[in-house]
């Protein structure tokens, strides 16, 4: 079964967090920061709006002995995918694709392990398409202007104005290892 793929996501195969967690899936579990897990038979995925966050993650899984590259810069234990552009490094073990999400009729991404025939997504708990990024993602390429302009950081959220709309954003956040953020 697929993962929900949104915004930037952390991916780690089942079979690894078994090998390096004693607890197997609830020592993991006691480490996710945030309500975006959701979980198949073959991957666990944890989201963040932003990519400092996801590395922050990945530092605190890899010194629980999980690798996220190999050498040669392959995914080995874990995975990050990006919910426009995919897999962000090459990955022998899992794939990114769209999906029409059964409910909306709107196409979702999401992850799966290669070789997975299921199509049925698994998502975090009290996951509402009408409410989620992938109905109203806001992705500014690199290089691009940014039309988000800064109104209040610091804490769990973070707003912003969106001057093409008008209208005010928010961004999640995780606390940093220190507590909340500044």
């Amino acid at each position: 079964m697929p993962v929900l793929l949104e915004a930037v996501s952390v991916i780690v195969r089942r079979a690894s967090i078994e090998r390096v967690f004693p607890g197997g899936l609830a020592d993991f579990v006691a480490l996710v920061p945030n309500e975006t897990l959701c979980v198949d038979d073959d991957l666990a995925r944890v989201g963040f709006m932003d990519p400092d966050d996801a590395a922050e993650f990945i530092d605190v899984l890899e010194e629980c002995g999980l690798r996220c590259l190999d050498d040669d810069g392959r995914a080995q234990d874990i995975a990050v995918g990006d919910q426009v552009k995919g897999l962000t490094t090459p990955c022998d073990w899992a794939e990114w694709y769209r999906v029409d999400h059964f409910k909306s009729g709107m196409k979702i991404a999401a992850c799966r392990l290669k070789g997975s025939a299921s199509w049925d997504v698994a998502l975090p708990a009290g996951w509402d398409y009408e409410r989620s990024l992938s109905k109203r993602f806001i992705y500014v390429a690199e290089g691009a202007e940014n039309p988000m302009v800064p109104l209040e950081h610091g804490g769990r959220v973070e707003a912003y104005l969106d001057t093409t709309t008008g209208r005010e954003v928010f961004m999640g956040r995780v606390p940093s290892e220190g507590g909340e953020r500044a």
